[in-house]
């Protein structure tokens, strides 16, 4: 990241006015409506949003600062009000438009932005506006605060029209559902030629007055048939899907493909065919209300462009689904060509000579729990009976992880950690929690930025899918969304429940096996953390005693898999349960599989009828060392207090300064601190920079970005 977009900074202030010049007059009719912030994914397409009540101003602008500050992240906010019962987490559609307090005009082009100004005064001045960039020359956003609502669909669209076409500005604005920048934001580089600038509002000379009437604006700019539409009258040449006949067929065949294209990016996973009848009707009933007929003695179907036509495009579109249409899709969100010519090559295959590297270092398998059971960048395949506690166990896990005390009477590595509900909901979770921490004795207020609950659980919460014509299995929208949570939290576990719900494909499948805990493991890779991933058995993986669930690819492919059953052979569930479970270690990769652990459900959660021994209080020591002077040398760096790796400067010595504090240290000795600096030194998480201090060339410890590190 240059040094000069480092140092931009969202400004809330702005992006409060903005807000209340939108949507700061709503009346009482609308006030139960969502105002959408919708922000980018690292590829540049507008994939994800949050929507939040009208009177929530404060957290919309904080959380869009937060996802705007220094991250490569745009931000947006949706036009018009949304819907109540939109999904609050989701990008909202047209069918999520509520009503519209403000008209609005986009200006990218700079011959369009030099004449906005003299055509506004002809017509109508703004109320509002603000530059969505500077570089490579400047672009405008125009507003027209409204005194009365729009809640209409079609009827805004019209008035944003008729105001495009006044005064030239950018026509894909003008559907009910934009996004447009939201000012005071930074606007990051995702198109060619663009830098990472700042996003303000333009003081405006000759304003206009500070609310218009409906009827006001539609007098200034008055409806004029578009003759692009209505009849260009030309032979056209033939087009993908049959020949263009007048430009009424034209204009069908880019309507078409602009609705297609827009519903693959809200969501790229194939619709079922009910769902593509519903969205093409949707869509003619749209498109008529554009054309006419040449003949008024005929009807549209007469002359062969109603909505047989119209339909026909349509399936043809949809039958590219997983190919043009996601191509189209990547296009213009500018994350893809579409031509294979011009996508970039491919990296060479890393071939490894192993007598070459006989005398290199081999990285062990990092283990996170003494059992030898969780890895770094590994997937655990945790699967049980319906009801037997397979959720309480997974979270007294991660309750002890961030507790920083043993699990099950053995050490485990402690640190931050997420659990991606898709099937229990939040309260329920909260209440095992309670119960776990009141059970071993721990403060609940001790998890506080250690251990955090994604609800997954009130929607369909697919992160994989299966592609209907390709067969492949797809990321959501949604998976970059947990991306953006590891990315905010670096957790060092997580877990994911259930599998059923998160994975959108036919899991006797071995391919979906495949590529979903591939995917998985991948993602456990790329954080550095372990994962759990919940699944339910088959009736013959519980009558094998396995556990197994689908193809048996879901544990061939994975190294760890674990089972929590009864302890009886012939026990089943629904019959007297005494509270013993017996949880077996199925498969481990990297070592012998550790023995069978009985339990015993006791005051609200799992208890060890045997507890291990042997491992030594050192288990997880170096992690705990290294995650405690990295948080110390955050604090030092925050102080100003410039540590190093010189034992000659005692005082500044970074072991024995941190050893020194009394608050943080958590029991870390000096020489587990020493340990812990070269270790981090070694990995590139921590280096050693030259500075200038007092006029005195000295050196320093500082944090490497993630960023820099991969370079």
């Amino acid at each position: 990241m240059p040094a000069e977009a480092e140092k931009l900074a969202p400004d809330r202030q702005a992006m409060r006015r903005h807000l209340d010049h939108l949507f700061g007059h709503v009346a009482d009719a609308h006030r139960d409506g969502l105002v959408e912030i919708a922000y980018t994914a690292p590829s540049g397409s507008i994939s994800s949003a949050r929507l939040f009540p009208i009177d929530h101003f404060d957290d919309a602008v904080n959380f869009a600062a937060a996802a705007n500050a220094g991250t490569g992240t745009s931000v947006y906010v949706g036009m018009a009000l949304r819907k109540p019962a939109a999904h609050k987490h989701r990008r909202a559609g047209e069918k999520d438009f509520h009503a519209a307090y403000a008209a609005w005009a986009d200006f990218d082009e700079a011959a369009s932005v030099d004449a906005a100004a003299a055509r506004c005064r002809a017509t109508a001045m703004p109320t509002f506006a603000i530059f969505s960039g500077r570089h490579p020359h400047t672009r405008l956003q125009l507003f027209w605060r409204l005194a009365e609502p729009i809640a209409a669909p079609d009827d805004i669209r019209a008035l944003l029209s008729s105001i495009c076409q006044h005064l030239d500005g950018d026509p894909k604005v003008c559907e009910p559902s934009r996004v447009m920048r939201l000012a005071g934001s930074i606007a990051w580089p995702h198109k060619e030629g663009r830098i990472a600038e700042m996003t303000g509002i333009l003081n405006l000379k000759d304003p206009g007055p500070d609310i218009y009437a409906v009827d006001a604006l539609k007098d200034a700019f008055p409806y004029t048939p578009s003759a692009s539409v209505v009849d260009l009258g030309a032979e056209r040449e033939r087009r993908e899907w049959g020949k263009a006949h007048d430009g009424r067929e034209d204009a069908m065949t880019r309507f078409v493909w602009a609705v297609v294209v827009s519903w693959h990016r809200e969501n790229p996973i194939m619709p079922t065919a009910a769902e593509s009848t519903a969205r093409m009707k949707e869509a003619w009933q749209e498109f008529r209300k554009t054309i006419t007929t040449k003949d008024p003695a005929k009807t549209l179907d007469e002359e062969g462009r109603g909505e047989d036509l119209f339909g026909y495009k349509f399936r043809q579109a949809m039958k590219q689904w997983d190919h043009k249409v996601a191509d189209a899709a990547a296009q213009e969100d500018g994350e893809g060509t579409g031509d294979d010519a011009n996508r970039p090559a491919l990296p060479p295959l890393s071939c490894i000579d192993v007598g070459a590297a006989a005398g290199l270092p081999i990285r062990p398998v990092q283990y996170i729990d003494a059992r030898e059971m969780w890895a770094r960048g590994y997937v655990h395949s945790f699967n049980g009976n319906g009801g037997l506690g397979k959720t309480t166990l997974a979270v007294q896990k991660i309750v002890a992880q961030a507790a920083g005390s043993s699990f099950l009477g053995a050490p485990i590595v402690d640190g931050v950690t997420v659990f991606f509900s898709a099937e229990e909901r939040v309260d329920p979770l909260r209440m095992r929690i309670r119960s776990i921490c009141e059970a071993e004795g721990i403060d609940e207020r001790s998890l506080a930025g250690r251990l955090y609950i994604v609800d997954l659980s009130k929607d369909p919460a697919w992160l994989l899918a299966e592609g209907r014509r390709t067969g492949a299995m797809m990321a959501t929208p949604l998976f970059d969304q947990v991306r953006k949570v590891l990315d905010d939290l670096k957790p060092v576990s997580c877990i994911f429940d259930n599998r059923m719900r998160l994975i959108r494909a036919n899991q006797n499948s071995t391919d979906v096996a495949v590529d979903a805990v591939s995917a998985f493991d991948r993602l456990a890779l790329e954080y550095e953390m372990d994962i759990t991933l919940i699944g339910h058995p088959s009736l013959s993986g519980m009558n094998s005693g396995t556990g197994n669930s689908g193809t048996v690819a879901w544990v061939n492919t994975g190294r760890f898999m674990s089972y929590l059953r009864l302890p009886d052979e012939e026990s089943t569930p629904g019959t007297t349960d005494d509270g013993r479970r017996l949880w077996q270690f199925m498969k481990n990769n990297f070592g012998r599989r550790p023995d069978p652990v009985e339990l015993i459900w006791d005051n609200g959660r799992f208890r060890c009828e045997k507890p291990p021994g042997g491992f030594g209080p050192q288990f997880g020591a170096a992690d705990r060392a290294e995650r405690v002077f990295m948080t110390l040398l955050r604090k030092a760096i925050g102080d100003k207090v410039y540590v190093t790796n010189n034992p000659v400067s005692a005082r500044l010595y970074a072991p024995s300064y941190f050893f020194a504090q009394k608050v943080g240290r958590e029991g870390v000795t000096r020489p587990q601190m020493e340990k812990a600096m070269h270790e981090l030194l070694a990995r590139g998480t921590i280096a050693v920079e030259e500075f200038v201090n007092w006029s005195r060339r000295t050196t320093r410890l500082s944090i490497v970005e993630n960023d820099a590190r991969k370079d």
